[in-house]
């Protein structure tokens, strides 16, 4: 077994599946308020390599190995000065019987057992997802030669993987349907831990220098081996207990392309709420799935349509507006329009009136949204007299300012019967 980290064997690279362990602590540490014991062995996975750590909880046991009523969660496992901790959480402890670092470190001394105990439901997803990466990054590396230069394997969005090269939307489908038939054909995944003479004739993929003893993991076996690739984290014993790749986004990224994909149980969960919305599409076009791309195009049509009837009628109204605006500079609009439909209105009020106009959208609870000034010069003054008469906020041109202002519309109207 070479999977040693100083004190610490590392039991999760050799037996992924170890739900459970019986070890001792070798040490417990307080630091800057956080709570942490060294094990002899850990199922533990630190966080590393684009993974999140593996969280779970150890039970304290007596002499005779029997449970106490003493557990504590794991919430964390990282690597400090080349070793590994778990970190504990205490908030469901006494914190008075924690206020020295000695009350911990009583409880945890190096003649501690403890029963660890892995968040499984978490950790196999997370080998699921691990291993469908390797598999779709493995049958691309091989097709395109392209290298994985980034990886990171979230619990709630898509796991994402970064290739210095790019693939178009068919190229795409074709390495998922290759990936998915690496599944089907169950190959064997395992870790091979290969000397360091040995290892240069090896052709294997690795993100970074190693400089200490390479792990790989091989997916295949003899003259069929799919992938070899370096990697800490723990993977499936089998490509069929991943079930299923699914690539969820596809983007162009720096150079090359970011894919998104879930595996397994979460694909299945992705595929499943897919469906849920597909049929809820389904009964609000009245049309079957095969019909949906068709009902939804009629339905942009038909939305476009009523635009352009809303806009005919927006600007009928407004121009109506303006035309009975004889004796007044400023107009208010209580519908929302857009900033070309306020600027279209503006530029025809200054048609209309000589010196300063203004046109104002909104109402007296929410504020409004302001066009104003005098085309032929002089809007910046008039911005300075809002911002002292009326606090209004905004600038621009000394053609035009725009901005927001919240007072009542009252109050604006007799403004502008009076500012010069």
């Amino acid at each position: 077994m070479k999977n040693k980290i100083d004190n610490n064997i590392k039991l999760y690279e050799d037996y992924p599946y170890l739900k459970e362990h019986i070890t001792r602590v070798e040490e417990a540490v307080v630091n800057d308020g956080k709570y942490y014991v060294r094990l002899t062995e850990t199922i533990f996975f630190p966080e590393g390599g684009g993974q999140y750590a593996d969280t779970g909880c150890i039970k304290v046991l007596d002499k005779d190995n029997n449970e106490t009523e003493t557990e504590y969660k794991v919430i964390n496992s990282i690597i400090i000065d080349g070793k590994i901790y778990e970190e504990l959480s205490i908030n469901h402890i006494n914190e008075d019987s924690f206020k020295k670092e000695d009350s911990f470190k009583e409880i945890f001394n190096n003649q501690t057992t403890v029963k660890c105990i892995l968040d499984w439901d978490k950790r196999f997803s997370r080998m699921q997802n691990h291993s469908g990466e390797h598999i779709l990054t493995g049958v691309i590396h091989n097709k395109y030669g392209f290298d994985n230069v980034g990886f990171h394997l979230s619990d709630d969005s898509p796991v994402t993987m970064d290739l210095n090269g790019f693939l178009n939307d068919d190229e795409l489908k074709e390495m998922e349907r290759q990936a998915n038939e690496a599944i089907y054909a169950n190959l064997k995944i395992h870790a091979v831990y290969p000397e360091e003479d040995e290892a240069e004739s090896i052709d294997f993929r690795s993100k970074i220098e190693i400089s200490d003893q390479i792990r790989l993991i091989q997916i295949g076996e003899d003259d069929n081996i799919l992938d070899m690739c370096a990697c800490c984290a723990p993977h499936v014993s089998n490509t069929g207990e991943i079930g299923i790749i699914k690539i969820i986004t596809a983007d162009k990224y720096k150079s090359g392309i970011r894919i998104g994909i879930l595996c397994g149980k979460r694909a299945i969960e992705y595929i499943q709420k897919q469906s849920e919305i597909i049929n809820d599409i389904t009964v609000l076009l009245s049309a079957k799935q095969e019909k949906i791309s068709e009902g939804i195009k009629a339905l942009q049509k038909e939305i476009s349509n009523y635009k352009e009837k809303n806009i005919k009628l927006i600007t009928e109204i407004i121009d109506a507006q303006i035309e009975k605006s004889d004796n007044e500079k400023c107009i208010f609009i209580h519908f929302d329009i857009d900033a070309i439909a306020m600027k279209n209105t503006y530029n025809k009020m200054s048609m209309k009136h000589d010196g300063y106009v203004g046109v104002f959208v909104g109402d007296d609870e929410n504020g409004y949204r302001f066009n104003a000034g005098n085309q032929s010069g002089g809007s910046k003054i008039l911005a300075e007299k809002m911002r002292c008469d009326l606090d209004a906020k905004g600038g621009g041109s000394d053609e035009m300012i725009q901005g927001k202002i919240n007072q009542k519309e009252e109050e604006i109207r007799s403004f502008f019967l009076n500012v010069e």
